[in-house]
């Protein structure tokens, strides 16, 4: 079996996830001591950002003061982690601390069994920047004058009409020679363009939307350009300047040269190094049994590396804390996909034990203040108070929060969709075009119902597929349409809203409001909210009492 490519595997992470604080009943540990420079140091190298040390280094004298705080927290807080109140989610925990202890592992190793190639010469800077100045261009820039009208997606038809004329009367004013900047300051959307006059740039062609940096890169300086329609509504623009990509000298791309000849000098180091790995600590995968749609034996030994074996339970469990193959839902691709990678794994860690990697001094405050800072986040999310509420505090909250356990709006009616023809095939842009059409032409259709009364049939004929809402739920039929369903009144459309491959609209016969059962009958899910919320309150309680422990520590 051949391992995955070292340099997808043996990557450097920023572990940069927040912690909201909070303890359990039990908190205060006088006993534990001040974090020391040490420890200061390397958390903040392994933990770039903090939302305590966001909120406190505006009035902190001494910022690393804040993050021994947040070292404390976390060991008070994992001290207090118990493993035992739910085995599975401890499994997973174990997982995640496994798995961000094996990353900075990897890039220690590589750290110690890779030479630093000595940086390039000037001569040779300039050798490559001349190979490849292609590479190092300047992007093409436009500045240019716009007309914006608003539209936004999912708008009402009467939204949509009053879009399109004020976008025609703008460019007829165009046409006829009314100054740019007298129409952009009276017609545009655009947030000052009565100061500006529609003024925008330079800006990078690739940093424009599609639609807009297509049409900008056929015009000539002076011309201006029909309606252009976009995800956001209209523009008119006309063209100031177009900038062609042009070289970057090369004291401008100096730095991202010399990380390029570096990078490409370590690669064969690396590659030698992974191939040594693989030599020295064969591993046998048996995975011939394995096969998609196929049920997957957890507990059968499924890879041997230096004499340690791994179930395929194991394999999927570390699979898992990986992230990469949610998507996945069946076992034994999940493992066919993720083996690589996990073999590959587990022969550098091998090589790592062999070095004494693990036991350095670095290494096991590392292991340790990643640890404590996982179970102290994952004891935070699942503590609850353990406090039994009495029968007023419940009905008090039941009064309190009313809305939270009503139940969800429902409506009776139908749903009508017009597919674009191969809109499976088509990307995203060619799918908005013509989705347009679609609307334009069923907006005329709802104006022959609205205005001349004719029947419902006249707008709902032509549409491609028609299905009863019975009684329909929000959730189920996305935000958008949700949106529009859930906003009309009994005995009419609703506004029209985009679907995956054209556009919707929904006619309402009938609509049931959200209800409010009585207290009796949701006193589960009072309680349920009720100790969220007092849970929420306390642990910020517990947090300020377990600071100002802290501060009386010596």
């Amino acid at each position: 079996m051949q391992s995955a490519h070292p340099r997808l595997i043996l990557s450097v992470i920023t572990l940069a996830f927040g912690l909201a604080f909070g303890l359990g009943p039990a908190f205060a540990d006088s006993a534990v001591a001040r974090p020391g420079d040490d420890e200061v140091r390397v958390f903040q190298e392994l933990y770039k950002v903090s939302p305590l040390r966001k909120i406190a280094y505006a009035t902190e004298v001494d910022p690393d003061e804040v993050v021994r705080e947040e070292i404390y927290l976390n060991r008070v807080l994992s001290a207090r982690y118990r493993p035992d109140a739910d085995p599975e989610d401890n499994r997973h925990l174990q997982a995640d601390v496994d798995f961000y202890q094996t990353q900075w592992m990897l890039d220690y190793w590589l750290q110690n069994v890779l030479t630093v190639p000595t940086e390039p010469t000037e001569e040779e800077v300039a050798a490559y920047y001349e190979a490849h100045r292609d590479e190092y261009l300047a992007p093409a820039t436009a500045t240019f004058d716009h007309v914006f009208i608003l539209l936004r997606e999912g708008a009402p038809a009467n939204e949509m009409e009053a879009a399109d004329e004020r976008a025609l009367k703008a460019l007829a004013l165009l046409r006829r020679g009314v100054s740019f900047d007298k129409v952009a300051a009276e017609y545009s959307d655009a947030p000052g363009a009565k100061e500006n006059k529609g003024r925008v740039g330079p800006l990078p062609l690739k940093r424009l939307m599609s639609e807009l940096g297509d049409v900008l890169e056929t015009m000539k300086p002076g011309d201006v350009s029909d309606l252009i329609r976009t995800p956001f509504g209209y523009e008119i623009v006309r063209l100031e300047e177009l900038v062609p990509e042009t070289a970057q000298p090369l004291e401008a791309v100096r730095p991202m040269i010399v990380q390029q000849i570096m990078s490409e000098r370590l690669a064969p180091m690396q590659q030698a190094e992974m191939e040594r790995v693989e030599a020295e600590f064969p591993a046998v995968v048996h995975d011939d049994g394995i096969q998609p749609g196929e049920p997957v034996d957890g507990e059968a030994v499924l890879v041997e590396v230096a004499g340690q074996s791994y179930t395929a339970n194991e394999v999927l469990l570390s699979i898992w804390a990986t992230h990469q193959f949610e998507k996945i839902t069946d076992d034994a691709e999940r493992l066919l996909a993720g083996l690589p990678r996990f073999v590959t794994t587990r022969q550098v860690l091998e090589d790592c034990r062999v070095k004494g990697l693990p036991e350095t001094e670095k290494a096991k405050l590392v292991y340790r203040l990643i640890r404590e800072r996982l179970l102290a986040e994952r004891m935070v999310k699942t503590w609850q108070t353990e406090r039994t509420p009495t029968e007023a505090e419940l009905r008090a909250h039941y009064e309190e929060r009313k809305d939270l356990f009503a139940t969800l709006p429902a409506v009776n009616g139908t749903l009508y969709t017009w597919q674009t023809p191969g809109w499976e095939t088509m990307t995203p842009s060619m799918i908005e075009f013509h989705r347009e059409d679609f609307r334009r032409a069923i907006v005329e259709a709802m104006r022959g119902y609205i205005v001349d009364g004719q029947p419902r049939e006249t707008v709902t004929q032509t549409a491609t597929l028609q299905t009863p809402l019975e009684w329909a739920e929000p959730g189920p039929n996305g935000f958008r349409a949700d949106e529009a369903i859930f906003a009309a009144k009994p005995g009419t459309f609703s506004a029209l809203f985009n679907t995956s491959g054209g556009i919707g609209i929904a006619w309402i016969d009938e609509r049931r409001d959200p209800v409010v059962p009585p207290f009796e009958e949701v006193r589960a899910d009072v309680e349920r909210s009720w100790r969220s919320q007092t849970s929420r309150a306390e642990r910020a309680r517990l947090v300020e009492e377990t600071l100002a422990a802290y501060a009386e520590i010596p």
